[in-house]
């Protein structure tokens, strides 16, 4: 909700793996190669929940919005076409805007995204695993053990990653303490990123009184 942030609705989940194997699609700056690898990010699940809310990506259009034809370049090209369609009115500039990602499964590639990213900065936002455990039992049928155990090695691996980066690139926050002085802890994670805490930052997260 803020005007300096945009994150995705849609979690994207590709980029470890593609940033391991985009060797294989040689100089991006090629727009075959740029044109190759668009294709094989068109078959991801992010690619097709996006075409399922409207939002089309055109490949020459995505390859003039890149800032540069590198893999981090084209990741930041896709998103600005996508944060186009998800926000097309009022229109929101693109250019200042921070932008990140959300999905679970990045805090065990820590290390990677910070040398893809070496801006980047991290916010690791912890919940209660006994909550974890009924959350993922109740929407998936995921086993509780199986959730704890992963709960454990995800904290562990994206902690002990957070504690390499230092304070300047990792923030560490508690959810219980989040939804229980929001307009605090948001404020603390604004001055992390390094933008403005706006001004209904109270409002901006709601939690059930039951």
């Amino acid at each position: 909700s803020s005007p300096d942030i945009w994150i995705s609705d849609i979690e994207s989940g590709f980029i470890p793996h593609f940033t391991r194997t985009i060797h294989r699609f040689g100089d991006l700056d090629d727009r075959h190669n740029f044109g190759r690898c668009a294709d094989a990010l068109g078959h991801t699940r992010a690619f097709s929940y996006w075409t399922r809310r409207g939002i089309t990506i055109d490949t020459q259009r995505w390859y003039e919005t890149c800032a540069s034809h590198d893999w981090p370049g084209l990741l930041e090209g896709l998103l600005h076409c996508v944060h186009d369609q998800e926000i097309p009115s009022p229109p929101r500039a693109w250019e200042g805007t921070l932008w990140g990602d959300k999905t679970p499964a990045y805090m065990t590639e820590v290390p990677l995204l910070a040398d893809l990213f070496p801006q980047g900065r991290f916010v690791h936002l912890i919940r209660d695993p006994r909550d974890c455990c009924l959350s993922a039992e109740h929407a998936w049928g995921h086993s509780p053990l199986r959730t704890a155990q992963r709960w454990a090695d995800w904290v562990r691996a994206c902690r002990t990653a957070g504690c390499r980066l230092g304070s300047g690139r990792y923030l560490e926050v508690q959810y219980e303490n989040l939804v229980s002085d929001v307009e605090e802890k948001l404020a603390e994670v604004f001055a992390f990123l390094g933008v403005p805490t706006p001004d209904n930052a109270g409002r901006l997260l709601r939690v059930p009184e039951n």
